[in-house]
């Protein structure tokens, strides 16, 4: 029987992971056509590691999974201010339908109306700090835009990963 990876990682101590993520119904990650999709998650592992408590020191992506080493940085996200925590975490998961009301382009950097009301709220702060130090948080922040254009590339919904992450 598995490992819960509750027992696995401490997300409250820094940790270094080797984690791996792979493709469902015989999709191509890369290769036979698909090379462009190795930018799409090198662009991604980058933004992340700027804006997250995760640092990369290796990965490798193949025809249909992806391999990251990588180390959680919950001591590095505890020294960041309040406002660099919601500056952070809004430049990664900024609330679009807000954005869309007040006219502001959902891919623009966040505001100081918005990083302030992210700072009054103490309970979702807290949560938004949890997350950028987040060893699950970063697989899924990761994967999901992926899937998203592979899936509309390939004309098909649903999954594209198969399952969640498995890592050591």
């Amino acid at each position: 029987m598995p490992t819960p990876r509750c027992e696995i990682v401490n997300s409250s101590q820094p940790g270094v992971y080797h984690c791996i993520s792979r493709c469902v119904r015989r999709a191509y990650l890369c290769g036979d056509g698909y090379e462009h999709r190795r930018s799409w998650m090198e662009r991604r592992i980058a933004e992340l590691t700027n804006h997250m408590g995760i640092d990369v020191f290796a990965y490798s992506i193949l025809s249909n999974h992806f391999h990251v080493l990588l180390a959680i940085r919950p001591d590095v996200v505890e020294a960041w201010s309040d406002d660099e925590v919601a500056d952070r975490y809004l430049r990664i998961c900024p609330c679009r339908w807000k954005r869309r009301i007040r006219g502001i382009p959902v891919d623009s950097d966040p505001t100081a109306e918005e990083v302030d009301e992210l700072v009054t709220d103490q309970k979702k702060l807290i949560a938004a700090r949890k997350r950028l130090g987040c060893l699950s948080w970063f697989m899924a922040k990761l994967k999901e835009p992926i899937a998203r254009r592979a899936n509309v590339e390939d004309d098909c919904t649903g999954r594209f990963w198969e399952g969640r992450f498995k890592g050591i």
